[in-house]
């Protein structure tokens, strides 16, 4: 899986995991939820699914980490997470969650 593949969920991960992430928004929560805040919802909506499918598919995490770094993700999710799987699933959770709640 490439991230030409998913480009909507691609960028969102470039630029709101990118090396200076947690400047503005103390937690990965904050990041999502202030990504729902301010991206429209015809933007959101695809980034929700294409990560959704992505999680599905079930990938090596050394092929999740080339995904990652096509992204432009500088965010490593190892520091706090035990796979990159886990962590992406749990984006995928947080993003079902309306961002006022």
């Amino acid at each position: 899986m490439s991230a030409f593949n998913l480009p909507s969920l691609a960028h969102f991960l470039g630029a709101y995991f990118n090396q200076d992430c947690f400047h503005s928004d103390p937690t990965i929560e904050a990041i999502v939820k202030r990504f729902q805040r301010e991206e429209p919802a015809d933007f959101v909506d695809p980034v929700q699914r294409q990560l959704r499918d992505l999680v599905a598919l079930n990938l090596s995490e050394a092929r999740l980490d080339l995904f990652l770094r096509e992204s432009g993700c500088d965010y490593d999710p190892l520091v706090e997470f035990q796979s990159r799987q886990q962590w992406l699933a749990y984006l995928s959770e947080l993003l079902t969650t309306p961002p006022d709640s």
